[in-house]
Formats: structure tokens, sequence, C-alpha cells
């Protein structure tokens, strides 16, 4: 076993998206998400303005993300912050608390690591997020053919907008636990800077299902930032109306999962 030393962790270790999983047991997984922050606060020499409770609320969102949208529940958070701890490191460990408490956890634990050796005038921080999941409920590359792939939320990005808690076209943290609960959504994955064009190509590429777009108004290759919206797969209109009324943020269908033949045989007619 791998904690024995009878494996190398390299055979126990699956890539999953931007996720790692490490199976600890035939059927249960560590997960391990991050992300990382540079920039972006109040000090002299940050690129975009935020309050740094913002910086460490949104840097945390992305890897709490990639762990819900999953099917795993977190167990940790780390932050390594390459500034002070009093005050800035303290206003990001804040928001990151923020955020556990909206996903459910207000007792997650936090663990923090700091700069206090040199003055720094930028701010820095990373954050990795670990968490537990079992086979069963592991999501990735779950949609099948017949799905809807739609997308709740709106792409939006600093500096280009301004990212706050509790705009209604960002996705929060209780829609996503809504879209994750309902039975007829099978693969679910936030979406980040590379936009929502990458990440559906990420759900086709997982689940072996061609992608079949749709006409909409959504602007598919703007980056959404700290995961301001999510790609996921529905099992048809009945479900996605429904779930439309259970979720306050805006809900896009871009198109469906067929088995490429059918494309194929479409387009030869």
């Amino acid at each position: 076993m791998l904690w024995a030393g009878e494996l190398e962790a390299g055979t126990v270790s699956e890539q999953l998206r931007d996720l790692t999983a490490v199976w600890l047991a035939d059927d249960k997984a560590l997960l391990v998400a991050s992300d990382s922050s540079g920039g972006i606060g109040n000090k002299p020499q940050d690129a975009v303005t935020m309050d740094p409770w913002m910086t460490g609320y949104f840097t945390a969102r992305v890897p709490l993300l990639e762990i819900l949208c999953a099917g795993g529940r977190p167990i940790m958070m780390v932050g390594s912050f390459a500034v002070e701890m009093d005050p800035i490191g303290e206003a990001f460990r804040l928001g990151m608390q923020t955020l556990a408490r909206e996903a459910g956890h207000p007792d997650l634990p936090i663990r923090t690591r700091s700069e206090e050796n040199v003055v720094t005038v930028q701010s820095g921080l990373g954050v990795t997020i670990l968490g537990i999941v079992s086979r069963e409920a592991l999501r990735v590359g779950s949609s099948r053919r017949g799905d809807l792939v739609a997308v709740a939320g709106i792409p939006k990005s600093g500096p280009w907008f301004h990212l706050a808690p509790g705009d209604p076209q960002i996705l929060s943290i209780q829609d996503l636990l809504r879209v994750r609960a309902d039975g007829a959504v099978h693969d679910i994955v936030p979406v980040g800077s590379k936009g929502v064009a990458f990440e559906r190509g990420e759900l086709s590429r997982t689940s072996g299902l061609e992608f079949r777009g749709r006409s909409s108004m959504l602007l598919e290759d703007q980056s959404a930032g700290p995961s301001s919206c999510v790609v996921f797969s529905i099992a048809g209109s009945e479900a996605l109306d429904r779930l439309s009324h259970e979720v306050c943020a805006p809900l896009t269908v871009i198109g469906e999962f067929t088995q490429r033949c059918e494309i194929e045989a479409a387009g030869a007619l």
C-alpha cells in the first residue's frame, strides 16, 4: 500500500482535468486542487486593486469549485502567502474562511504560511485544497449521449469586470450545490481563464462524446476568472427547465453531446 511503501506514488496518482486524485484505496481518493494569484490586492505595486479579503475569497474559489464539481468533499485548505500575515495574510485567510462557510464547511481547517523576513510590495498567494471522494461519487467523465450541455453563470474576470460576492451573474456556491444535487446533472467543470469553449471541450474529451453546438449569446472564449460559471451536462430539457427554477444564476444551453458518427452522418445528408 502507498503509506506502507509498497506502492510508488506515481502508480496511485491520476490527473483528472485540473485535479489530481491519489487513490488511497480501491474506492477512495484524495483530491488535490490549487490556484494562485499575483499582483491583485492593495499593495503599492499591485496591478489590480482589490480588497485582500476578496483576493483570498476568489483565489480559494477556483480549487474549491474543482473539488465540489468532481463530486468531492473538502477536508482542508492550505494558504501560502507571499505577504506578511498582519494585516494582509489575515485578510486572505478570512476570505478563504468565508468561502468555506458558504460551502457548508464552517470548521474546515485552514493552514497558512506567510512571508515575515522581507517587506513585500506586491500581493501574492497560493491556495491548495484537499478533498476526499469515493469512486462511485466521482463525476469526471460521466456525461452521457443525448445530454444537453449548459452553462450556469456568466463568464466574468477582472479587471474587465468588477468582481464581488453576491453578483447574481456569478454562480454562487449555494447554486453550485443545488446543481450538483440534481439527479439529472452528470458531469460539471468550473470555467477559468481559458473560457467556456475550452472547458466544454474537456467535458467532451473525458466522456468520449462529441459536442454539437447551438447558437447562444454567451461569449465562450471570454475568461471566467475565478470560476464565475460552470459547464455541466444534464439529461434533457425538462430537467434543465426544472433546475432553472431552483438556481438564481442564469442558465444557458450551448449544445448537446452525441456520438461522432451521428455528426458525420448528418453532415453527409
